[in-house]
């Protein structure tokens, strides 16, 4: 019979390789952790500290909690979708949420460099939970009051304004209003069958007796204001694009519509460029890739992206045009330039 202490050892040995088995998979399931992720400042110029460490990090943003980036422009749409590429690990960042929602979630990822060229994204950390939307502020008052119905017809709605017409010169601010690809023109209303400006200014003020000199309020009536808008276009761009053999790279050539304007540059395995499962800046499939220069100083731009970037034979490449900003604070995109399949061999 094997002696007490024999069988004793055989025993712990099988408990510590159990044991020292699991931490070995703990290891190995989170070799690439995920960031840590904190709300330091709750506003649409959102203040986050991100603690990771990996060299870079993504922060992405959407109103939709489970992320299905169905508005992927939102760097020069201002619609809801985005994400920020950041490049030093745990520090406090700012990133600019579009203004045409109040409610948002945030999260974010890391990016580990496995290798000089290849590159694993992490497991994504908690998502947060920014609710920036407020209450009005205007009460109805005890007397004589006329009520401001205001209409933006934009992104975010508008709260109605009570007037005091009791007190002349007590000042109200009329709404600040957002609408992607859009610019703000004026705050106006039609008296008489004619269009009377109030304001030129997005969130001015005005006072009862600056709205009596243009038409008699009456107590609990309703007077509707209206916001202006005017459209910004940026013009599509002419894209040529070609495989370098030499460089083992793609040639991609964007000729912008107007001098100093920035583009962006998809590429994309099918021709319909979908953004199902795909994270905009990096992906571990190699089936999508986006690059963008905010600014140019010249109408013509040439950049090279290495095939190893992808993992098939061929590409669909396709261009934006970056316009003026809108009121959002957004840069407009153009609509899609021609779209050029290349093919390579390795």
């Amino acid at each position: 019979m094997v002696a007490k202490w024999i069988r004793f050892l055989i025993v712990f040995s099988m408990v510590l390789v159990m044991v020292f088995g699991r931490k070995v998979g703990v290891l190995a399931d989170t070799a690439y952790p995920a960031p840590q992720i904190e709300l330091v400042t709750n506003s649409h110029d959102l203040k986050l500290r991100v603690t990771t460490l990996a060299k870079e990090y993504v922060v992405e943003w959407d109103t939709d909690k489970r992320f299905s980036h169905k508005t992927a422009y939102v760097l020069y749409e201002g619609k809801q979708y985005g994400s920020q590429l950041v490049m030093n690990a745990g520090q406090e960042i700012t990133i600019r949420l579009p203004k045409t929602q109040n409610l948002y979630y945030v999260r974010a990822y890391a990016v580990y460099y496995t290798n000089q060229y290849e590159r694993k994204v992490s497991a994504v950390s908690k998502v947060l939970k920014v609710d920036l939307r407020t209450m009005s502020t205007s009460v109805k008052p005890k007397g004589n009051y006329a009520v401001l119905c205001m209409q933006s017809k934009g992104d975010n709605s508008c709260k109605n304004i009570y007037l005091d017409l009791e007190t002349a010169n007590q000042e109200y601010i009329l709404p600040v209003v957002y609408k992607a690809g859009y610019e703000f023109v004026a705050w106006k209303m039609k008296v008489d069958g004619k269009v009377v400006v109030l304001t030129t200014k997005n969130g001015d003020t005005i006072t009862t007796s600056m709205l009596q000199h243009i038409t008699p309020l009456q107590h609990k009536k309703r007077y509707t204001v209206y916001a202006i808008w005017k459209r910004i276009k940026a013009k599509r761009p002419v894209l040529k694009a070609t495989y370098m053999k030499k460089l083992d790279c793609i040639k991609v050539e964007i000729n912008l519509a107007k001098k100093g304007m920035g583009y962006m540059v998809e590429c994309s395995d099918k021709k319909g460029f979908s953004y199902k499962k795909v994270h905009v800046l990096y992906r571990d499939d190699g089936r999508y890739l986006i690059r963008w220069n905010h600014r140019c100083v010249a109408k013509k731009q040439v950049i090279f992206i290495p095939t190893y970037e992808f993992e098939g034979k061929s590409i669909y490449v396709r261009a934006y045009g970056l316009g003026e900003k809108d009121s959002t604070g957004a840069r407009v995109l153009s609509e899609a330039s021609n779209v050029k399949k290349v093919t390579w061999k390795n």
